[in-house]
């Protein structure tokens, strides 16, 4: 008896010629069909590829690791179609594949993109699913590129800015400005404007990282601070070294639902939001024996720290804004570009006061007031909403304006339309100190005022006043001095109810 491998299967036969003879036709046989096999497998090579490595991403109920820079609108499923030969055709004529160079095809460096976030912990997170995702797409495509070497290259029809892709089509479902504004370095950039630039009404309680322990002025805060957290723990510190890191945390905290504790970030209904309702609640009364209770993080909240913001002054305003934003974003909200909130705030320290304001205006009115170049009156450059306080005035630190548009008073049609020159990931527009510095240049500017009399603001805080409500307007010239004890003051008594 001999012993044969034929095709990888072991065979036992005898050793005389004629079964020799019979063994060989049989392993030609075996051979033929081998070869036929591997032929075939050849040929299909790309679409056992895409079934066995691609469509498991695309009928996965996990997202993929766009979400990494991605907040929404942006899923590497929408890149793939229900076949092989429809996403490969779709992928090549939108060109994110390089027929002549299969390894820089563009949808291999947008799934590469997260390698480049500054959030390393981020980077990390999902890197094990980023490589997974990129190894089978790049094996698939150079399979695909090798079956198919006449396939040529064409131009995506159409424009996607402004409208949906169609069903033959690959990519995300949304307009591009929508994509963009739902990417997470976006929403950095907008917290640090509208959020971050706020903190310093929180110190020194909830702001460890502005206490300087060399400073002989801060030796009373850093003592508060500690004797905080030795009461409360680590959540005091609400604020880390950076604005990235801050919301992260934010974030983070508020997927948890506690019984005792309303989320920091309430996304069902913003205004409920606990980084709200604190700094507009007061101090806790008293018990029987005369100490404190404990501060209440649930309806009625009251706060250790007591009143640091009311409910209709510039700070609530911009970041209840903002949480609205996030909530929308994550909530899948936004799906054309006249949904975007495109009103762009830049904090200053250029403080404005309307003075002598009439008693028959009841205290606590909110009033909203518009800054205008002079020269072009029917665009505000800057923005501030106060309350009318028992000494009847209004305080307010303007917020500077980007690029606005005549269609709204604070709107602008491309503030977050991100060029090459922008930031990206973890960046922000704010440059250090920025808003310490004099963004509003001393000169002859219009005044308007509108004051909220038929309590709309109460309902609709994120709302800017209309006709309806105008109170009055004035030309001014002035140096916008730094700090509330250098103001600009206003008397009301010089608005005109005509404006200029």
């Amino acid at each position: 008896m001999k012993a044969f491998i034929v095709s990888n299967v072991f065979y036992r036969v005898p050793t005389s010629v004629p079964h020799i003879l019979a063994l060989f036709a049989v392993s030609l046989a075996l051979s033929a069909t081998a070869l036929r096999a591997n032929e075939f497998t050849q040929q299909d090579a790309a679409a056992d590829v895409f079934q066995q490595r691609i469509m498991p991403i695309f009928r996965s109920s996990k997202p993929s690791s766009c979400v990494q820079c991605h907040l929404a609108s942006v899923d590497l499923k929408d890149y793939i179609l229900p076949s092989h030969t429809e996403t490969f055709t779709a992928l090549l004529n939108a060109g994110l594949i390089d027929r002549n160079n299969p390894t820089k095809s563009k949808i291999l460096s947008l799934i590469q993109m997260g390698e480049k976030d500054p959030n390393l912990t981020a980077e990390r997170l999902h890197a094990k699913t980023r490589q997974a995702e990129y190894e089978a797409f790049e094996y698939w495509i150079i399979k695909s590129c090798e079956e198919n070497p006449d396939a040529k290259d064409a131009t995506r029809p159409g424009d996607t800015d402004d409208s949906l892709l169609s069903d033959n089509q690959v990519g995300p479902r949304h307009p591009i400005e929508v994509v963009r504004h739902t990417r997470k370095d976006r929403l950095i950039e907008s917290f640090t404007r509208e959020v971050w630039s706020q903190r310093m009404r929180c110190f020194p309680c909830h702001t460890p990282f502005e206490i300087n322990p060399e400073n002989p002025q801060h030796q009373k805060a850093k003592q508060r601070h500690q004797e905080l957290v030795r009461q409360y723990g680590a959540r005091m510190n609400l604020f880390e070294k950076s604005p990235t890191a801050t919301m992260d945390r934010w974030i983070s905290s508020s997927r948890k639902v506690r019984a005792n504790q309303l989320p920091l970030l309430h996304l069902e209904s913003p205004g409920d939001s606990l980084i709200l309702l604190k700094p507009l609640s007061k101090i806790p009364a008293k018990l029987d024996d005369g100490t404190l209770p404990a501060p209440s993080s649930v309806i009625p909240v009251s706060h250790a720290g007591g009143l640091k913001m009311f409910e209709h002054d510039q700070s609530y305003k911009s970041i209840r804004r903002w949480i609205e934003d996030y909530a929308d974003v994550v909530q899948g909200n936004y799906k054309f570009v006249d949904q975007l909130p495109t009103d762009r705030w830049i904090p200053t320290e250029k403080i404005i006061r309307i003075s002598e304001i009439p008693q028959r205006i009841p205290t606590g009115t909110p009033v909203q007031i518009f800054v205008h170049l002079d020269d072009q009156p029917n665009d505000p450059i800057a923005f501030t909403q106060g309350i009318v306080t028992p000494r009847h005035f209004v305080n307010g630190p303007l917020h500077k304006i980007g690029q606005p548009s005549p269609t709204h008073p604070l709107k602008s049609s491309n503030a977050y339309n991100k060029t090459d020159n922008e930031p990206r990931d973890g960046e922000s527009n704010l440059n250090p100190g920025e808003e310490n510095e004099p963004t509003l240049p001393p000169g002859t500017y219009v005044i308007r005022v509108y004051v909220d009399t038929k309590n709309k603001l109460a309902k609709t805080p994120e709302r800017f006043l209309d006709s309806e409500d105008f109170y009055g307007a004035t030309h001014i010239s002035t140096e916008w001095k730094t700090g509330f004890p250098n103001a600009t003051i206003i008397p009301a008594t010089s608005l005109h109810a005509t404006a200029p």
